[in-house]
């Protein structure tokens, strides 16, 4: 996805979410993207949708936040946490996360059962900002990233092979994003002076 199509996505659903005091934060393959495009390394795959996730609870908060898009550029759809940014035709799926079942799981009501939420508490509260286009957005973190591909394809192996794809990606260029890091421990270390 054009990095151009993403802010303008991200950009109208933060707004919203600004407005009624909830963080966004970019997840999934688009975060990978972002990361990557950082370090000027082309993604294994492209996505054409958008995943975002949302520090609140689902419930009735969050249908106001789904009125308030749906009148802001968005049209809803049949499945509760997705909707179509209208401008672009891109797919958003919203997933919030807070109050979650043991952390696990949001209920969406007896009629559509549960969602997954697994592990996004906490790779959250490591995200990190990443510019995009001279905007600040918050992005998973690469290792945040992997475990909640590792945490969604163990939940539905059949359904989530992209799932692999992306962490073996990950895992090939993860090196490139801590060199600097790497290098500067290793010297760090050789300059200490032994007793």
């Amino acid at each position: 996805m054009e990095q151009s199509i993403l802010l303008e996505v991200y950009g109208d659903v933060e707004a919203a979410c600004l407005h009624m005091g909830v963080e966004v934060y970019l997840i999934g393959a688009n975060a990978r993207d972002v990361h990557f495009a950082a370090r000027h390394i082309s993604p294994p795959r492209v996505s054409f949708d958008v995943d975002l996730a949302l520090k609140m609870p689902y419930g009735p908060i969050f249908e106001a936040l789904r009125g308030v898009l749906s009148k802001s550029g968005f049209r809803l759809i049949k499945w509760p946490l997705g909707l179509i940014h209208v401008k672009t035709e891109v797919k958003v799926d919203l997933m919030p996360f807070e109050g979650a079942i043991d952390d696990r799981v949001v209920s969406l009501g007896s009629r559509l059962g549960e969602v997954s939420v697994a592990g996004m508490k906490s790779v959250l509260g490591h995200a990190e900002a990443q510019f995009v286009g001279g905007k600040e957005i918050k992005v998973v973190s690469l290792a945040g990233l992997v475990a909640l591909k590792l945490i969604a394809h163990s939940e539905r192996p059949e359904m989530r092979k992209k799932d692999l794809v992306d962490v073996k990606a990950i895992i090939k260029h993860y090196f490139d994003f801590h060199e600097e890091r790497a290098y500067a421990s290793r010297y760090a270390t050789e300059m200490i002076p032994y007793p």
